[in-house]
């Protein structure tokens, strides 16, 4: 199972500034789009604006009078039109009796003007561009004059509007950002008080009531559960001892039969079994924090003269076992926990390892600083790849060898979790089965008691 280093706050507060800035983004574009329409609207007006102020100054007599045009009045008027503006640029060009010669202002909207001259049309705006409109109005005597302007100065405006509302935008991220990591500390401080304390939530919302009542009946219902399930392998483990104390005095005893004797080690190994799952059992039941309880221990150390149990199985079965411990493999876990994991791996590989072959435990440390590996192989058949993970599920038997009740890969992968590690199932080099338990390397090492 992957744990999600999340946290409600984290997950909260970027949820709440993807909802805004996805929000604010349309609106920021809406309003981009539209002061982007009303510029574009703001400069046809102003282009037919100069073209009646053209129409009104011929009218009135600056341009020449009334039923006629006067070249040189209608330059100066034309060039008084185009001096008063600053933010943009205006071109004029003349045709038509007396004013064959004018054309005034910017000499590239003059250019343009040249060549789109018989499409324009009295009252209407023409784009020429980008930000550049063209019109034609039509004085006395069929003179026509060819008015351009060039509003790229007020672009400058979209420009400023596009950065405000990229600043709104941001703003807005930023303040959903804090208001949603604010109302995520609240949610989690709501979930952080389901089942915990003395008595059951009260002020809470209604949902949290009922989930905090299913968390409180799992809990009760687990503890009845531990309490029952300890108590019976304490009361069992006893016996069992006894049982296997006496099968080997039976078994030292020169005077037992032959016969006897087959059955005894039978008993014996059946006995070793059950023990192997009463500490497995008590092991899963107990309650234990995260982190690999107290530490650093020396693996090496702390195995050492620990896995008689495991050695007189294999010889029994007729089964090779090799322990090889390399160096100082200091590990933050407790000694018990670490002896329970190594001796479920070792037991597994002797159980489904045919007389005659063979099971090599190497424990050793990767690298200085690094981990520490504990590797067990197998001469058995293997497992197949579909089952590398599930193998480590509770109550999942290999089969019938295992002679136990699916507690022992689990424990093993609970315990390596439990202090940051992992363990992991591949194809050994003999065609068996090779477990690979690896755990974080302490700074030091202590002398397991």
């Amino acid at each position: 199972m992957t744990t999600s280093k999340n946290t409600i706050e984290e997950v909260s507060a970027r949820r709440f500034a993807r909802a805004a800035i996805g929000y604010l983004s349309v609106v920021a574009l809406l309003g981009f789009l539209g002061g982007t329409l009303a510029l574009s609207a703001q400069i046809d007006e102003e282009v037919l604006e100069q073209a009646a102020a053209v129409r009104a100054g011929a009218l009135s007599g600056e341009g020449g009078g009334a039923g006629a045009v006067d070249g040189d009045a209608l330059a100066r008027f034309l060039e008084g039109l185009a001096a008063m503006e600053d933010e943009i640029s205006l071109a004029f060009v003349a045709r038509g009796a007396g004013a064959e010669a004018i054309a005034v202002g910017d000499p590239r909207l003059m250019s343009e003007l040249e060549d789109v001259t018989e499409s324009l049309a009295p009252g209407q705006a023409r784009s020429l561009g980008r930000g550049r409109r063209a019109t034609v109005v039509e004085l006395e005597g069929r003179t026509r004059v060819f008015v351009a302007l060039d509003g790229g100065g007020w672009l400058d405006r979209v420009r400023t509007l596009g950065l405000l509302l990229v600043g709104f935008v941001a703003a807005g991220a930023l303040l959903a950002f804090l208001f949603g990591r604010a109302f995520g500390a609240s949610v989690a401080r709501a979930v952080r008080a389901v089942g915990q304390g003395p008595e059951p939530l009260a002020d809470a919302p209604r949902e949290l009531q009922v989930l905090d009542a299913a968390v409180r009946a799992a809990g009760a219902e687990r503890d009845r559960s531990r309490v029952l399930s300890a108590g019976l392998a304490h009361d069992v483990r006893g016996p069992i001892q006894s049982l296997l104390t006496r099968t080997q005095v039976s078994l030292d005893d020169p005077a037992t039969p032959d016969a006897a004797r087959a059955v005894l080690r039978e008993n014996q190994r059946a006995l070793r079994r059950l023990a192997r799952t009463v500490d497995n059992v008590v092991a899963w039941t107990i309650p234990r924090p995260p982190g690999g309880g107290p530490g650093p221990v020396d693996a090496c150390e702390a195995l050492a003269g620990r896995l008689v149990a495991e050695e007189a199985g294999a010889a029994d079965k007729g089964v090779f076992f090799d322990a090889e411990r390399r160096g100082l493999c200091p590990v933050a876990l407790d000694a018990e926990e670490l002896v329970l994991a190594v001796r479920n791996l070792v037991s597994n590989a002797i159980a489904w390892t045919p007389p005659g072959g063979a099971v090599t435990l190497v424990v050793e440390r990767e690298c200085e600083g690094g981990a520490v590996r504990v590797v067990v192989d197998d001469d058995g058949p293997g497992v197949p790849e579909d089952a590398y993970a599930e193998i480590f599920s509770p109550f999942r038997k290999r089969g019938e060898h295992a002679g136990a009740y699916g507690l022992g890969l689990a424990l093993v992968r609970a315990i390596a979790e439990r202090a940051g590690g992992a363990v992991e199932v591949r194809r050994s080099p003999s065609g068996g089965a090779r477990f690979t338990l690896t755990l974080p390397a302490a700074a030091g090492g202590r002398r397991a008691e």
